[in-house]
């Protein structure tokens, strides 16, 4: 066990007995928040989504795998493609199969697990980011039967 793992174990044992309060405090909170955006049912027979629920369970994952990763040898970190660089498969999962080109907007950000070795950091895609690639773009402005305002264009280079 190395210095970070032991630190990450002692703050899990100090929050532990908090962890469960706010945990159902957030849920609460949450809920209330979301379920006036749910649909409406017509339907006066059917039951009641159960949005408490789902975010409990939702809740529930996120505090278990922070607890972990607390513990955990690694490192975690998040990352995000910019605008303009051209994904690889195992780095990128992309909202359309059948769009091209480069990244045009990272829409949720990725997560790796950085590791060493005896060596060298190696980096571990846990998950993907998500992104939409050019093609999107050009799509909406050809839906839309219109053009790019060319004077809020600004030229980069990469």
């Amino acid at each position: 066990m190395n210095i970070r793992q032991a630190l990450g174990r002692a703050q899990l044992s100090e929050t532990e007995e908090f962890q469960t309060a706010i945990k159902n405090q957030l849920v609460e909170q949450l809920g209330d928040v979301l379920k006036p955006l749910l649909p409406r049912s017509h339907d006066h027979l059917a039951r009641p989504y159960d949005i408490h629920r789902v975010v409990a369970n939702v809740t529930d994952l996120a505090v278990k795998i922070a607890n972990a990763m607390t513990q955990e040898q690694a490192i975690f970190r998040s990352f995000f493609l910019i605008s303009g660089y051209q994904p690889t498969e195992a780095e990128a999962s992309v909202t359309n199969a059948e769009q091209t080109g480069n990244v045009f907007m990272c829409t949720f950000p990725g997560f790796y697990k950085k590791v060493r070795d005896e060596k060298q950091d190696h980096n571990i895609i846990m998950v993907k980011a998500n992104v939409d690639l050019e093609s999107r773009l050009r799509e909406e402005v050809v839906r839309k039967g219109g053009g790019l305002p060319t004077d809020h264009v600004r030229q980069t280079d990469h």
